[in-house]
Order: structure tokens, then C-alpha cells, then sequence
């Protein structure tokens, strides 16, 4: 998903075009009239601007690319600049199509924070969870947080960028009392799958599982993100010389996506088991939580 490919065109005396057609994931990505349409853009290492730019369809003499190449989308566009002996530099960025955006609230209480998101076409699906770290039996829990996709679908759904305000008295308070992190997830329009989130948050998350799976034939799960102990800096600890104090900026929590995706990606079901002995323990003495987000795509 970090992959971004560029294409080096030379025009050589005669007025020529650069066309496309990129196939991902069973989706055609091609290049558009406008070229701010699509996926494609003009390098910035060119001097060229997406005002000089000049279209014409894939079918336009002298060109015919449609009789040459059957792989080539009948809605890809021509394009240059109408000048000859000059380089063009395009380039087709994977990071808005291949892979969600994810991100947390996490060294203080997330009530009062705002999340801010971008998609060049516009954010598509949303998933998060306020409070994963909320604990059975704390007040008025919900163990393991409250989904909250759909108050940010509702403010920011299609928008190409948006900051969204956590506010409790709005969407509720999964329990009371508790310093709670955030956690989130979205795509671009780009990204055809949406994305999924999940919690462990009844007790330590070590020892527990998790199951997801995918439904539809062909249809696999991609693991995004996953993180042990998102709530290491706010939730005090239970043992040791400083019980009942919070780590703080001292600990942080602990990326473990590349754990999770070698058990769980391509499997159309999976069940993980977090273990601190394999994962490591990011914040001794704190009841620690789970979090972790997923695709489900063509295999």
C-alpha cells in the first residue's frame, strides 16, 4: 500500500499521449478527464501544470489504442500537454485504494478531541470504538468500549476531508468515570471493502480471543492494525510502588499488526489468542486492552 509507480514519458518530435489502465483487486483504475478525477497525477518533478494538460478519449486518432490493446479501459483518457520533444512524469499512489487510515486517542481522554481525516475523493467507510479500555464493572460500563460509526459517518461520510469532535453528551459515555482512549478507521472512496474494528475489553486482553471472518465467496481477511495496550498511558496501575498512578508518555502502546496478520491474513476465519509472553508486555501492573482493524477482500 506504500507502493507508488511512476511513468517516465518521453515525447520524441511528434505530439504523442500517456494512457492507462491499472487493474487492483478486480477494480479498474484509469486515467480521467480530468486527470484530478482519478488516481493518476502529474509528478511534481514536472513543469507541467493540470491546466496544460489536454485529453482526448482512447479511441482518438492516430492513436486507436483500442484495437492494440484489449487491456486498456474504454474510459481511459489520452493525455499530454500538446507540445512535442518535452517528459511528462505521471505517477498512480496505491496508499487511498490498498489500505485503510487508522489512528487513536490515546495519552488522554479522548472526550474533547478532534480526529481529522483526508481522502482526496472523498472518506468512504468508518469504523471506531470510543472507550476499549472501559472494564467490566466500571461505571455504567460497556466492556470494551461503544462502536461510533455511526456519528462519524453521519458528519463526515463523503467528504474529502473532516474533523470530527468527540463530545460524550452526544454520543454517550461507555463508562463513566474512566479515562477512555479512541480508537478509528476509514477508507477512501478508492478503497471498495470498507473496514472493520474490533475491542478486548472485559479484562486484560492477554489470554482472551478474538474471532473475524469474512463473508462471500473468495473473500479473505487483511489485517490493517493492531495494538496491545492502547490504554497504557491512561489507566492506572494495579500493582507495584505506583498503584493507582498512570504511566503517562513513559510507556507507549505496542504495534502488533505483524503478529495478527501472519496468523489471520488470507484466512476466511480466524480466532486470535493475545499472549504477552509472544507479544510482549507494553505497560506492566495496567489492565491493558485490544484493538484492531480489518478488510475483507478478494483473495
Amino acid at each position: 500500500y506504500q507502493t507508488r509507480i511512476r511513468y517516465v514519458v518521453n515525447d520524441l518530435h511528434v505530439i504523442g499521449g500517456f494512457i492507462a489502465t491499472i487493474t487492483y483487486r478486480g477494480e479498474e483504475y484509469v486515467t480521467t478527464n480530468p486527470i484530478g478525477a482519478g488516481y493518476f497525477e502529474v509528478s511534481k518533478d514536472s513543469d507541467v501544470s493540470d491546466d496544460d494538460l489536454v485529453y482526448h478519449e482512447a479511441s482518438s486518432s492516430p492513436w486507436y489504442i483500442l484495437a492494440k490493446n484489449e487491456l486498456m479501459s474504454d474510459d481511459a483518457y489520452w493525455i499530454w500537454d500538446a507540445n512535442i520533444n518535452n517528459a511528462i512524469t505521471f505517477e498512480f499512489d496505491f496508499e487511498e485504494i490498498a489500505q485503510p487510515v487508522t489512528g487513536a486517542i490515546y495519552d488522554e481522554e479522548a472526550d474533547g478531541d478532534t480526529v481529522s481525516m483526508t481522502c482526496k475523493h472523498g472518506i468512504n467507510g468508518i469504523a471506531a470504538i470510543y472507550g476499549a479500555n472501559c472494564r467490566k464493572g466500571d461505571q455504567g460500563s460497556l466492556p470494551g468500549g461503544e462502536r461510533q460509526d455511526g456519528p462519524m459517518k453521519e458528519e463526515c461520510y463523503g467528504k474529502t476531508s473532516c474533523d470530527y469532535t468527540i463530545d460524550h453528551t452526544e454520543i454517550g459515555d461507555p463508562c463513566s468515570g474512566t479515562v477512555k482512549d479512541f480508537y478509528y478507521a476509514y477508507t477512501c472512496t478508492g478503497n471498495k471493502y470498507g473496514v472493520n474494528v474490533g475491542s478486548l475489553g472485559i479484562s486484560e486482553a492477554s489470554g482472551q480471543s478474538f474471532t473475524i471472518s469474512c463473508e462471500g465467496d473468495d473473500m479473505v481477511i487483511k489485517v490493517a492494525d493492531a495494538i496491545y495496550g492502547l490504554n497504557c498511558q491512561i489507566t492506572p496501575r494495579v500493582c507495584g510502588a505506583y498503584s493507582g498512578l498512570a504511566y503517562g508518555t513513559s510507556a507507549s502502546p505496542l504495534d502488533v499488526t505483524s503478529y495478527v496478520q501472519d496468523e489471520c491474513n488470507g484466512e476466511s476465519s480466524c480466532t486470535y489468542t493475545v499472549n504477552h509472553s509472544i507479544l510482549g508486555d507494553p505497560c506492566s501492573c495496567v489492565v491493558k486492552d485490544f484493538v484492531y482493524a480489518y478488510q475483507c477482500v478478494p483473495s
